[in-house]
């Protein structure tokens, strides 16, 4: 029992990856891109080896550009600190569209403004580090205390999808 045509055509017309490749492309590992198989957020990879070896366990998975796209995406979603609960409503919102979910578009909504506030941080931190090395001394150190607490809808997002950031009021 072979594959159905539309599948082979689709890993001989598109570049494909092994899971090193792909682990290495998207700075992940191969054990999360199992995972997240596993939890379907990332689609089952395909299998290929050759005329002989196209079925079975000892096959290798292969990937396209696609599947590099959206484990980039989750990578990214998860060193920002988001837990597999967060990923799968952000995964439905990738696959839905305007169709997805108010919970998951609050998510994504929520999920932006600290990307945006994230990234206010790292410019000022920016300008304080150009300002010591122009030799400005003390002087280049902030003189604004920044306020880390949780805005009220992270507070009711963390409520319902089990802690998906980490922040200083954890500890």
């Amino acid at each position: 029992m072979g594959r159905p045509a539309f599948v082979e055509d689709r890993l001989m017309s598109e570049k494909t990856l092994k899971i090193g490749a792909l682990a290495r492309l998207t700075k992940t590992n191969p054990a999360a891109i199992r995972e997240y198989e596993a939890l379907g957020l990332l689609l089952t990879a395909e299998r290929a080896g050759g005329k002989l070896l196209t079925h079975g366990p000892w096959a290798s998975r292969v990937y396209n550009d696609a599947d590099v796209r959206r484990l980039t995406f989750l990578r990214r979603c998860r060193d920002f600190g988001l837990l597999n609960p967060c990923l799968k409503l952000l995964i439905q919102f990738v696959d839905d569209g305007a169709r997805a979910s108010p919970e998951a578009r609050e998510l994504m909504t929520t999920l932006l403004q600290n990307v945006r506030d994230q990234a206010n941080e790292l410019d000022e931190l920016c300008a304080t580090l150009e300002g010591l090395l122009s030799g400005a001394g003390k002087d280049a150190l902030p003189m604004t205390v920044v306020d880390t607490t949780p805005s009220d809808g992270m507070k009711r997002m963390r409520r319902r999808v089990r802690k998906p950031f980490k922040t200083p009021s954890d500890d």
